[in-house]
């Protein structure tokens, strides 16, 4: 509950949480959902955080999820999100939602998210598909697919101008450090 983790930042000296959707996020990725399901899913994670989190305490911020099947309604959640429930902006899979973080495919979302002056958090745990998924051992699935995914997110946004194109959204890669091994 939220109370419970007041009362755990307080014990720690924490004046903030940003709560990302880490779990969220995974179902985001999954290729064959129906676009209006995932801006669903979106939009009712996103209710529910800012009702269960950010309404309860000004020491909350909540990360949206965006539904990047369908670019129109991403740059549609991203703008409720930030505007009316007051998220300092969205996470997205570090490998894309059906293609690469750099494509002109989701250059709308950056769009919106550099007009809103917002964040997007890149998070490494979106690895399905990368090499690693049959593995009999989760720790170096982790280990390995956190950073190569933020990798190529990362070499996606450097190499196809978004940094540049977009200066006002705010970016972060992360979870990629050795700490996951």
């Amino acid at each position: 509950t939220s109370e419970v983790q007041l009362g755990a930042m307080d014990e720690e000296g924490i004046d903030v949480a940003v709560i990302y959707p880490s779990r969220g996020l995974f179902a985001l990725t999954i290729p064959a959902m129906d676009p209006g399901f995932a801006a669903a899913i979106s939009r009712a994670y996103n209710d529910w955080l800012s009702e269960t989190y950010m309404a309860r305490s000004p020491r909350f911020k909540g990360m949206a999820l965006i539904p990047g099947q369908d670019v129109d309604a991403a740059v549609e959640e991203l703008r409720r999100a930030v505007e009316d429930l007051g998220m300092p902006g969205a996470m997205l899979p570090a490998k894309g939602f059906d293609t690469h973080m750099g494509a002109k495919t989701y250059w709308p979302i950056y769009a919106e998210a550099d007009r809103l002056g917002c964040a997007l958090a890149v998070h490494g745990g979106s690895h399905s598909g990368m090499g690693f998924d049959h593995m009999n051992v989760y720790a170096p699935v982790h280990a390995m697919g956190h950073p190569v995914g933020l990798m190529a997110a990362f070499g996606g946004v450097i190499f196809n101008g978004v940094l540049d194109k977009f200066p006002n959204a705010r970016w972060g890669f992360l979870e990629g450090g050795v700490a996951w091994f």
